[in-house]
């Protein structure tokens, strides 16, 4: 059911995502996987023609001091050398908003209990080593997010997410034949 949208607080940001309830059980750990990637890789693929559209309508300018600056993906910067040259840019709100899909993406697949990437964790490599894998990337999160306010809002949002039930798996022993191949488009996403 839902989605229930989840918002950020920020001006003409939106929302941090969606939270879906699945009503029915999850078949099998493939199609756990292939819940797990099918969101960030639809996003990916929606963000990184965004972004090249919006490297294109940006430029390289001398460093000011009334910019508001963000972290540099490396994604986004290899576009931008690519389209910009080298350099300090300013972002078009198209590039903003793609730079914005690309954190919301990574974010979402981090190997933590419900978010997708750790559905796709848990059918990988079982339910046992998934638990100690999201319990481990939540304290990490809060480790940095003394630091980061990325990191506060993700380990915030891994927080409550603790309080939703996970998805059920009809468990099998059977583990996907291409699981590696899964996990390793999730990691170059991530």
């Amino acid at each position: 059911a839902g989605p229930y949208f989840i918002p950020i607080g920020l001006p003409l940001v939106g929302t941090f995502g969606a939270i879906l309830r699945i009503k029915d059980r999850i078949p099998n750990r493939t199609a756990l996987i292939e819940v797990g990637l099918s969101g960030p890789v639809a996003g990916f693929l929606v963000a990184v023609p965004l972004a090249m559209i919006g490297l294109t309508w940006s430029y390289i300018s001398p460093l000011e001091t009334n910019v508001v600056r963000f972290g540099h993906p490396w994604l986004l910067d290899l576009l931008a050398r690519f389209s910009l040259g080298h350099g300090q840019y300013l972002l078009h709100p198209m590039g903003l908003a793609a730079w914005l899909g690309l954190l919301l993406t990574m974010l979402n697949l981090l190997p933590f209990g419900q978010f997708d990437g750790g559905h796709i964790i848990k059918a990988a490599f079982g339910q046992d080593i998934a638990r100690a894998v999201s319990w481990l990337t939540v304290i990490t999160a809060c480790i940095l997010g003394a630091r980061s306010l990325t990191w506060f809002m993700a380990a915030a949002l891994m927080i409550l997410s603790m309080v939703f039930r996970p998805a059920d798996v009809i468990e099998t022993r059977t583990i996907p034949q291409h699981r590696w191949a899964y996990v390793a488009v999730a990691a170059v996403i991530l």
